[in-house]
Formats: C-alpha cells, structure tokens, sequence
C-alpha cells in the first residue's frame, strides 16, 4: 500500500491534541523518512524529541535542518538553528567552527571572530596548535585592523621553527600598524621579521620599502649592501640591493651588481632589460644598448623574440644605424622568418659596418647578402673588394655561406676555428628546415689555404685527411638530397684547398655520373664547371615547338608535366629554406605525383629524400619511413645513393621506435662502407642500450 503523507501528518495532529507525543513523533518520523527534504516536518520533530528529553535525537535532527539551510545559501535560518542547538547542548568544536563560518557569510564581523577564538583557543587547549593557527590566521583576514592577532600568529609560529610564517605575519603587522598611523610601531614589527631571519627577502623588502617611504632609502640601500656582502650568492638579496642602487646609488653600481646575479642565476636576465629601460629613460644610450646587448642571447634563447624586437625598436629611433642594435634587429627577422625584413636589415647592417670600418662586421653580412641576393652583383663585388683589401680567401666566403643557406647557422659557428682568430660576429642566416640530423658529424666545407708542407690552417695531415674526409662526406649528402650544382660548387672549393687529390678527383667522377643520369650536365675529370650536353635553343613559336616535339619522337604533354615538375619542386626548395616544411611537403608531393619511381630520371628519388627529411624535421618518422621506402625502390640508384638511404631509414626507424629494423639497416650501411658518418656510433650505442 502506498504511503499517504497527508494521512500521517493528519494523525500525527491528532495524537499532539491527544498529549501523545511518542506517537505523534512516529508518524513524523514516518514523513521524513519519506521526504528528508521535509525540513519543516524534521524541524517540528526535533522539537519534539526535546519535550520528549532526547537531546542526542533532537540534535541530530536540528543538524539535518542547519546543514539544509546553510546548503541553500540561507545563512541566517541555519544560525537559528544552531543557536536552538547551543540552548539544549554545549557547543562543539564543530557547531563553532559551522557558526564562525556562517557569520563569516553573513557579514557579522564581531560574531564570527567570537566563534573563530573560541574554536582556536580549544584547539590550542588540546594541543591542535596547527589548527589553532589556521584559525587565528582567519580571525586576522577577518579583522583588518588587529594587530594583536598577527603578533600571537608570529610568536607562535617562531614557537614553532616556522619562520616564513612568523615573518609574514610580522610584514602584516607592520603594515597594519603604519595603515594606522603608527610608524614607530610598524618600525618595530618590520626590525622583528629582520630579526627572525636576517636573510629573508621578504623581511628585507619590508624594512627596504618602510625605508623608502621614510626618505632613508640610503640607509636601506647600506643595510641590503652589508648583508650581500655576507652572503654574496643570494639572488634574491641581489636583485633587491640592484634595486635600491638604481633607486638611491648610481646606475653604474646596480649594473655591476646585475652583472654578478646573472652569472650566478641566468633566469634573472629581465633585470638587464630593467636597467636598460633606465638608462634609456635617463638619456643614455650606449649603456641601454649595452644592457640591452647582454639580454639578447636570452630573450633569443627563451624565444621572446616580440619583446625583444621592442627594445631594439625603441632604440632604433634614437641609434637607427648602431651596429649593435641593427644586429638585433637582424636576429629577430630570421627567427621570426621574415625574408625581406632580414634582407634589408643586412644591408642597413653591411652599410653601417663600412661607414664605421668595421669589416668583419660588414663582410659577414654580405656572405649572407650574396646567397639571398645573388642578382644583385654589387654586393658580391664589395665582397670580393673587402677579401682583396684584408687577404680574405674567397673559398672561405663561397663555403661558409653555403653552410648558412642550408643549415641555418651563423657563419662564425661553421667555422668555429676562424672564430678563435677573430672572424666576424655571429649573424644568424635565415632560418632553413634543413634537417640538422641529416648531416650528423655536423660538418660543413670550411675552406683554408693549405701551406706546401702537409698542413692546412695549422692542421696536421692526419687531421687534414681525416677533414677532407668528412667534407667529402657532406658533398655526397649534397647529391643525395639532389643538389647537384651545389656539390660541385662545394667540391670546386675543396679543389682550390687541398688540390686534386685521388680523393677529390673521385668525387668529381661520382659528380660527372650522377649529372650524366640525370641528363643535365657532363664534366670532364677534374674540370672547374659542367659542360652543357645541349646547346641553348633557338626561341621557336608554339606550332614549331610542337613540330619540333614531333619530329624528335616527344609528347608535349610529357613537356608539359616535365615544367609541371620543375615549378613544384623549385617551389618546394624555396618554402625548405623559409621554413615552411608544410607548404613545402604539399609541393614535394605534388611533383612526386607528376613522375614515376622508374621513369628513366632521378626525380621521384630527389622527391622522396626531400619529403623524408622533411617529415623528419616536423617530428613525424613514421611518415619519414614511407617515402625513404619508396626512394629505395628507384632502380639504378648508385652504391653511396643507396647506402645514404639505408643510413635515412635507419635513422627513421630509430626515431620512430622500431629500433630492431633501425639496427638491421644500420647493419647494411656498415657491412657495405665502415666509415659512413656515424653508423659504427649509432651501432655501439644501439647494442648497448640493448
């Protein structure tokens, strides 16, 4: 039978008129245990059991009611409950802890306190003293103007061996005191967090900042001064004291304050920009550039390149044409990719670096000037003028700027030997997606002037064949990768140092083949340049050309794809080189498309190695293997062709985990060239992870 709850309020009347009221508590005990949101009905039955001497079941009750309340936001109703509940029963830790809170929530101020140290001091009574502060630390967000509150906080935590704490709660006290009116009083709250720990930053920027406003700021300045002096490692310490020589002392102090606490702590570098917005606001701007100067490097580093560029901006309008700032000023272009910003500021950089005579400067910038503009001949003439004037070999710009196209490196970090000797200051080339760890011995074709006897740049001649080794090494990934003329015009350049040697001259014979195969180009053995198969074509009109097609057995459709291909693929090297990787990978594919592995050329196979050194730049091996996979099925691919595939595919599946396949073909590279790169490296490393 269904329960009829107006049936059992009915009865429960009718035995409260009767005077029974144990009978008439069971039937409300019935309702609300079929509705225990009956508050009303659970509230009457808490009466009930108090006229029936059951405290602990009107209590529970009345609990039931408070929590019903004070879970519907009804602050005040719930109050009047526990209140109700204090009359037939002492308070407990937990009704005062619920009262403090609803008051709290009211707005009563002087209630909730009442109740909040009633409850910390029967925590502290039982030895809660954890809880008890807790709950002190209420009672003074509570109440903004006690102080008293904040030094039993303080003293009781020092009590405790926490000092952090102590101290926060003396700072507060000070402040509270000095919001007051009281200075000697916040004075003496601020000595009492010094003293609780003398090195404490936080104590030590109170007393600094009541100094200032005190106008003793030279008296803080000494006291954070003696106090570095005792613990001169402290960072905190520092930044406050190069704070208060910027503020109180001379800007030449707080530098060389700045100068120790970034070398003891290099994240503290903003400081830097701090000082040169200082001297930049005082008007002098060599030492704004030079602040400025010292935080480059880390801004770069941490990739804050906007907030750099605004610095350098800012001082541009005032310095347009130093040296310093129009290097900056290069380094954010490259890095934020902008082609023709870099350009031009390169130029700007090379024009204010001849006008200060400083060629290392300007010759470093028209190495980068002739690879990005090798139309305008102007500039590689003033190259050529500067190399002539100062003895500069012209091999080492050729070379050094090829490094800065296609591996995206400052010319001093390729040749870190002319670096030692004073070569020009790092310029950042534009930025290429050339994968780094295509080329993994990290070398590149560092031209010198060999000297009769042996030796190249004061090198050994076991060091100099271990070098032309390698370089010849990345001229082979040159011809991989598919840049033909770039290899030759390295190899010219190994040419010019170390001679034609059998190993030079080899090189040019693998040169010759792999132009000969790809129809471009034939070479004699050890000429200086290709020799053209064909001679250029007369300009024929669109019907000639057709008949032209015809008479020599081509379809102008073929033609048609074959200029298809060319567009895509010279597209894609060009987004390569701005780093673009997507857009370059959607043109690789595109002119894959347009061919086929076994087509008679070598451009599926240039397609393929692009599009798996491209997949790996962007972190995705997986796709990576896909296309290494295709390019090892071209047919008639020569034996280092094949090897530098192996070695691609290798390095692929290791970086996508199948690290058993990456052992087997790093296996094949060796067993067929030892000493290709690194692969007897890779094999020790791989067998002892395993």
């Amino acid at each position: 039978m269904a329960f009829d709850k107006k049936l059992a309020m009915r009865n429960a009347e009718k035995y409260l008129s009767q005077g029974k009221i144990r009978a008439a508590i069971g039937e409300y005990r019935r309702v609300t245990a079929q509705d225990p949101n009956d508050v009303v009905t659970l509230n009457m039955l808490g009466d009930l059991y108090v006229k029936d001497n059951d405290t602990d079941a009107a209590l529970k009750c009345f609990k039931g009611v408070a929590e019903h309340y004070s879970s519907q936001g009804f602050a005040a109703k719930a109050i009047a409950v526990y209140n109700k509940m204090s009359r037939i029963a002492p308070l407990t830790t937990e009704m005062s802890a619920r009262l403090a809170e609803l008051y709290r929530q009211k707005g009563s101020v002087v209630e909730a306190k009442s109740h909040y140290v009633t409850l910390a001091e029967d925590y502290e009574k039982n030895g809660r003293k954890v809880e008890a502060l807790a709950i002190w630390k209420q009672i003074a967000a509570l109440d903004t103007k006690n102080t008293e509150v904040l030094e039993h906080i303080g003293e009781t935590y020092l009590g405790e061996g926490d000092t952090a704490e102590a101290i926060a709660a003396f700072v507060e006290m000070g402040e509270r005191h000095l919001r007051a009116g009281r200075t000697e009083e916040g004075e003496n709250s601020f000595r009492r967090a010094v003293a609780a720990d003398r090195f404490s930053p936080a104590a030590l920027r109170a007393m600094v900042a009541f100094k200032n406003e005190q106008g003793s700021g030279d008296e803080a300045r000494e006291m954070v001064a003696g106090i570095y002096r005792e613990k001169p490692g402290d960072a905190e310490i520092g930044k406050l004291l190069f704070e208060c020589e910027l503020m109180h002392g001379s800007a030449a102090e707080a530098e060389a304050t700045l100068i120790q606490i970034v070398a003891a702590e290099p994240s503290s570098y903003p400081l830097l920009l701090e000082l040169s917005t200082h001297y930049f606001e005082n008007e002098d701007h060599a030492s704004a550039i030079r602040s400025l100067v010292a935080a480059s490097d880390h801004l770069i580093a941490d990739a804050r390149f906007d907030e750099l560029a605004y610095h350098v901006e800012r001082l541009r309008e005032v310095e347009p044409m130093h040296l310093d700032l129009l290097r900056l000023d290069v380094s954010t272009a490259s890095w934020q990719k902008d082609e023709q910003r870099y350009v031009d500021l390169l130029k700007l950089l090379a024009s204010a670096a001849r006008e200060a005579d400083a060629v290392d400067e300007e010759r470093s910038a028209l190495m980068q000037l002739t690879m990005l503009c090798p139309n305008e001949t102007y500039l590689s003439q003033r190259l050529k003028e500067l190399s002539t004037e100062h003895g500069f070999a012209e091999s080492d710009q050729s070379s050094d700027s090829f490094d800065a196209q296609f591996f995206g490196v400052s010319v001093t970090s390729v040749n870190e030997s002319s670096a030692a000797k004073g070569s020009p200051g790092s310029l950042p080339a534009f930025e290429s997606t050339a994968d780094p760890k295509a080329n993994t011995h990290g070398q590149s074709v560092v031209s010198a002037a060999a000297n009769g006897n042996g030796q190249v740049n004061g090198e050994t001649s076991i060091e100099t064949v271990d070098r032309l080794s390698r370089e010849i090494d990345s001229i082979k990934f040159y011809l991989d990768s598919g840049y033909n003329d770039l290899a030759l015009s390295a190899a010219e350049d190994l040419k010019s140092e170390f001679g034609l040697r059998p190993e030079v001259e080899e090189l040019f014979e693998t040169i010759r083949r792999n132009s000969v195969r790809n129809g471009a180009a034939d070479m004699e053995p050890g000429t200086t340049g290709p020799v053209s198969l064909n001679p250029a074509p007369e300009q024929y009109s669109a019907n000639e050309m057709e008949d032209l097609f015809t008479d020599l057995g081509l379809d102008p459709i073929d033609m048609d794809r074959s200029a298809d291909f060319e567009t895509h693929y010279n597209t894609a090297i060009a987004y390569q080189e701005m780093g673009l990787t997507e857009e370059a990978i959607r043109e690789f594919q595109d002119a894959a498309g347009l061919v086929g592995p076994n087509d008679g050329t070598r451009r599926f196979y240039s397609c393929a190695n692009m599009l798996g050194h491209c997949f790996m730049s962007i972190g995705k091996p997986h796709l990576a293997r896909t296309w290494y996979e295709r390019a090892l099925e071209v047919k008639g691919l020569t034996p280092e062709e094949q090897q530098g595939l192996w070695y691609e595919y290798a390095h692929s599946c290791e970086s996508d985990g199948d690290t058993r396949t990456a052992a087997a073909f790093f296996e094949k590279v060796y067993i067929e060239n030892v000493g290709f790169r690194d692969v007897s490296q890779r094999l020790e490393r791989m067998s002892v992870a395993v």
